[in-house]
């Protein structure tokens, strides 16, 4: 959290995502381990903190079946494929899975 304005060079793309409370935001590596995630996310997955993501992937925090669609889709992006017109069913902490049109 920034405590006063900084230049704009300082400030990250990841970082703007947090100020978007209804998207949620996240950087993956080739392995499919998230580096970062943005508080939507985090909240999502009822995280307080981006350390309890480190070395996780979407197994550690959906049912399977999500995760293997995620994991699909994490393949399609790696391979310079673009996933449009997709509906996704995303699971809340503390919620049932839910549609979610991206």
């Amino acid at each position: 959290m920034h405590t006063k304005l900084e230049s704009s060079s300082q400030w990250t793309l990841a970082e703007l995502f947090d100020s978007l409370p209804d998207v949620q935001f996240w950087i993956k590596d080739a392995s499919h381990l998230y580096l970062y995630a943005n508080r939507a996310l985090l909240m999502n997955y009822g995280l307080t903190e981006r350390a309890y993501l480190a070395g996780k992937t979407d197994y550690d925090f959906s049912p399977p079946f999500l995760a293997d669609q995620f994991w699909l889709d994490d393949e399609q992006v790696l391979r310079a494929v673009r996933v449009v017109n997709r509906i996704e069913l995303l699971r809340g902490s503390s919620e049932p899975p839910r549609l979610w049109n991206e």
